[in-house]
Formats: C-alpha cells, structure tokens, sequence
C-alpha cells in the first residue's frame, strides 16, 4: 500500500482512492478498460489476504492460548479460571508440576502395588 501510495506521489497524483482513479482517467482509452480490470482484480486479491491473515492471526491465538494453558497445567501453575459442570466457577486447583510428582513417587518404585 505504501508502494503505491509512493508511486501515485511521484507521479503527480494524491495518494488516495481518488488519486488512483485519476491516474486511471489520464491513460490513454485503449488501456482502460484492461487496467481498471487488472486493478480490480489485485483489490479483491488484496482484500482476500487481509481476511485470510486476520483468520490466520485468530486461530494461532487461540492455539497460543491452548499452548499457554497446557504449559501451565503441566507446571502445576493454579488455573485462573475453572468451570465445573454445572457451569459455576470452582476454586483452582493446586497441585504439584509432573517433574515434582516423580521425584516424590521415585523412592516408592520398589513396592508391588497389585
């Protein structure tokens, strides 16, 4: 966008919607209708890859949110929010990361546990 904007400028032009319709009046008429086409085009290409990249920065934030809280989990961080099943929240949990469940369990492995 700023490439065109610069290149409206230098070519006498408002950077601006208006600015590039006039660049389009000033070309000769054979080559109009061929430029207002290709430019159509590019804007509807443009503006399919700004929703594409607004989806895409939706669904990587929700899968850096997942990562977050099963990082969290997995250190035995209390949880901010939980939900039992009724829907009404619950007291967070506190527990123990996994690394310190093992180093406790580690000296219980020669019992028979049947």
């Amino acid at each position: 966008m700023a490439h065109r904007q610069r290149l409206l400028r230098d070519a006498g032009f408002d950077p601006s919607q208006d600015g590039h319709s006039q660049l389009l009046a000033s070309l000769d008429e054979h080559i109009q209708p061929q430029i207002r086409d290709a430019s159509a085009t590019a804007e509807a290409a443009i503006e399919r890859c700004r929703h594409e990249n607004q989806s895409n920065a939706t669904v990587l934030q929700r899968v850096k949110n997942k990562a977050d809280r099963i990082k969290s989990i997995i250190a035995g961080e209390p949880e901010q929010s939980l939900y039992g099943a009724q829907g009404k929240a619950t007291e967070p949990r506190t527990g123990r990361a996994l690394g310190s469940v093992t180093r406790v369990l580690a000296p219980l492995r020669h019992l028979s546990i049947c």
